[in-house]
């Protein structure tokens, strides 16, 4: 999902350059056509979540949310980068987690479910605390924030192994601010050893 997003923000910058118009135009036009495709992603992404969470849902119906919420995903990073991507994100992971929990374990699918967002904003976005503190502030368990910060560590290193950087440092790179293990790495590259390792007082 994040190499297809940088390939769409890549693929409309080569076609509309500076002209921001076009490019919402187009976003605008694509999100239309994914709402037709699936009307329920009009709720928005917390009422969607809510109602996966308190009503069960076969698998068909989950996997086409969770299609159109990633479609979705994809065409607001192409168009607006990562702004607005924090909730549809949490509800794509929670419902991923709510569809492998039907399947293994019914039991327990809020607990897979809040699990299931943590994890996909944490690997998606490389933030684990908070995507674990979200899962905690939306369902106020403790069991749920084990879980949760669990599944988001998990998730980023997974990530990790295969795709090194995040949605957001990759979005920054496309604004020209490269980083280094979340550092800046123009200011890493001015500052000299002599100067980092200078201490605030003389030895005498």
């Amino acid at each position: 999902m994040i190499a297809m997003t940088r390939l769409g923000s890549q693929s409309l910058d080569q076609l509309f350059g500076k002209k921001t118009w076009a490019r919402l135009l187009t976003t605008g036009v694509l999100l239309v056509c994914v709402l037709w495709a699936v009307p329920d992603l009009a709720q928005g992404p917390v009422q969607l979540f809510a109602t996966v969470l308190n009503h069960s849902r076969g698998l068909d119906e989950l996997g086409m949310l969770l299609t159109g919420i990633g479609f979705q995903i994809i065409v607001l990073g192409c168009g607006f980068g990562t702004i607005g991507l924090f909730w549809p994100g949490f509800a794509i992971g929670g419902m991923a987690g709510a569809a492998l929990a039907v399947v293994l374990a019914p039991g327990v699918a809020p607990v897979v479910a809040f699990a299931g967002g943590a994890a996909f904003l944490a690997a998606v976005f490389g933030t684990p605390l908070s995507a674990a503190a979200l899962a905690y502030e939306m369902s106020g368990s403790p069991v749920v924030l084990v879980c949760a910060l669990a599944a988001g560590w998990g998730a980023r290193e997974f990530r990790r192994t295969i795709w090194k950087k995040s949605m957001i440092d990759l979005e920054l790179e496309t604004l020209g601010v490269p980083l280094v293990e979340g550092r800046s790495a123009s200011v890493l590259d001015s500052v000299l050893v002599w100067e980092a390792m200078i201490t605030d007082h003389e030895v005498v």
